[in-house]
């Protein structure tokens, strides 16, 4: 039986990147967003204390990558009143890990220096898609050069793979008294591709929905062991075309079937159950 199904559109949380150059106002605007869980790599948010407190936002002082997944996978799982996620900002969150990983790796030949950074963003970001909350991800501003050093204006100053995991991602500039967003990239209709607009809180709950990105966060119940044991015995019997598995997994943005919800192993068990009995 064919799998493939009419597609809906899916009702789910902001999640975009931010970047700027040094003075633009991007740690301003990103805690503007209320609840926020703030993972501050810089000290950037060291200044904000009275707003912080006033929108009821928390902060962690971490540039650690394991710490931050850990706290990441505790924020999915259990039951709390933050809406939005911030990591400001992940151009120091690399560097630290890239500290850690030449400490580890001396030759700067060494591939696995590339390896365990890939590995520890793609666990990072699987992570971050997989919250039922928004998700703003702050990036430093490079200058951005072609062929012959030609200059093609700017980009974010991080991992070059980041910006195809998220819906947003846009370019803040200082006008004057103002800040202005410049959107790089958008799938949501509510932002158009190269639209500029000013930068605030309520006109994001204006365009995107108030209500979407103020609701709770519901926390997922993970796969019991139990479970995990009856899928990979059941796997053991029934031999299914191959990389079946590897799209489980990746359609769950999970790397393992213990990290899946109890609600998609209790699927993919139904799904192999039923193939077997047949």
């Amino acid at each position: 039986m064919l799998k493939a199904r009419k597609p809906t559109n899916e009702d789910g949380r902001l999640k975009f990147l931010l970047y700027g150059d040094f003075g633009t106002g991007k740690t301003t605007c990103a805690i503007q967003f209320p609840r926020s869980y703030i993972f501050d790599t810089e000290r950037g948010t060291a200044h904000y204390a009275d707003a912080l407190n006033k929108s009821n936002s928390v902060v962690l002082h971490s540039a650690n990558c394991q710490e931050i997944i850990e706290e990441l996978v505790a924020l999915e799982k259990e039951k709390h009143d933050f809406k939005t996620v911030i990591i400001d900002s992940f151009t120091m969150l690399e560097a630290d890990l890239m500290v850690s990983l030449y400490t580890k790796y001396p030759s700067q030949d060494d591939a696995r220096v590339w390896r365990d950074r890939d590995r520890m963003f793609r666990k990072l970001l699987l992570a971050l898609l997989r919250l039922d909350m928004n998700v703003i991800v702050v990036l430093h501003q490079k200058q951005k050069y072609g062929k012959n050093f030609e200059d093609l204006g700017v980009t974010f100053s991080g991992w070059k793979n980041l910006p195809y995991a998220f819906d947003l991602v846009l370019e803040l500039q200082r006008r004057g008294d103002k800040r202005a967003a410049v959107v790089k990239k958008s799938r949501y209709k509510q932002f158009a591709d190269g639209e500029t607009f000013d930068f605030s809180y309520d006109l994001f709950c204006e365009k995107y929905g108030k209500d979407r990105i103020e609701k709770s966060a519901v926390p997922v119940v993970t796969a019991t062991a139990e479970q995990v044991a009856e899928l990979t015995g059941l796997l053991e019997k029934v031999k299914l075309p191959e990389g079946t598995a590897e799209k489980w997994l990746e359609k769950a943005q999970v790397e393992t079937f213990a990290e899946m919800s109890t609600e998609t192993i209790g699927k993919c068990i139904a799904h192999v159950a039923k193939i077997l009995k047949g």
